[in-house]
């Protein structure tokens, strides 16, 4: 799955209170339910199924309900009040033939059970309460995109890996004071970390020969290797670095023309900056 096809899949969970109910999308959004309803058991005909914003726990009825619904592809379970340790989540993610799960603004503190996913390409996590990442087994290798802004997050176990088909990773508004790029992590394109606590570029960064985009702004780095962004830019297809609102004062610009390539956009605003040197290669 293409990275642009999950994002538009995600816009559609976001609007689907505006959707009119059909054959294919069914909103139960702000029904005040505790369960999901009995009369979805096997519904083969609902493609996108917006539960946001209900009281659903996620029983082992409600997950066998949401199984049953063979054809099901997106499923938004956001704001209600599932818990990392229930059972009933597990066993669903180890069935679920979906391609697309929400379940952020829920009560998540930890989120080991990525290590059970079987099918499932994107996840969204985020505004949660999860601190670390690494705590149990590696994360499945089926997950192309990872949505985990704005939970708590300090930490990364050192051994950890991520899926090695991540395309997309956000974890923007955490408090990370370090990371380590996963270069298992072959055909990631878009890495999010700003709004952390980093007071470095990420370590081995170079070797995610595929990214396009890195987002490092509202941190604490205060100093740029020139010869990284030089060799960040010579990266095919990369072309957004925003390193904005740091605490950068000094940097030298390498100018490279690579393959008559001017399509590279460097974000330095909100910076305390003193000295720009530019030198043109």
């Amino acid at each position: 799955m293409q990275v642009a096809y999950i994002r538009i899949l995600l816009v559609g969970i976001t609007l689907l209170h505006s959707v009119v109910e059909g054959k294919e999308v069914i909103d139960l959004s702000e029904s005040n339910l505790n369960s999901v309803p009995d009369y979805l058991e096997g519904n083969l005909d609902v493609r996108t199924l917006n539960l946001n914003e209900n009281k659903i726990k996620l029983t082992r009825s409600d997950a066998e309900i949401l199984l049953s619904m063979k054809n099901l592809k997106v499923l938004s379970l956001s704001e209600n009040l599932i818990e990392s340790k229930n059972p009933n989540l597990i066993y669903y993610l180890k069935k679920s033939k979906v391609e697309l799960i929400s379940i952020s603004k829920n009560r998540l503190v930890s989120c080991s059970f990525l290590s059970k996913v079987s099918d499932i390409k994107a996840i969204d996590l985020s505004e949660n309460l999860i601190s670390r990442l690494g705590d149990g087994e590696d994360m499945s290798n089926s997950i192309e995109y990872l949505d985990l802004k704005h939970n708590k997050i300090s930490a990364i176990a050192q051994k950890y890996k991520f899926s090695n088909k991540l395309e997309y990773l956000n974890l923007s508004n955490n408090q990370l004071k370090e990371f380590n790029s996963p270069a298992e992590c072959v055909d990631l394109t878009d890495l999010d970390i700003s709004d952390n606590r980093l007071k470095h570029f990420p370590g081995q960064i170079l070797e995610l020969d595929k990214l396009a985009t890195l987002n490092l702004s509202g941190n604490a780095i205060s100093q740029v290797d020139s010869e990284l962004i030089r060799q960040l830019v010579t990266i095919k297809g990369f072309s957004v670095l925003d390193i904005s609102n740091n605490s950068i004062s000094t940097i030298e610009l390498i100018l490279v023309k690579e393959n008559d390539r001017y399509d590279f956009h460097l974000d330095i605003s909100g910076n305390p900056l003193g000295h720009i040197y530019v030198n043109s290669q």
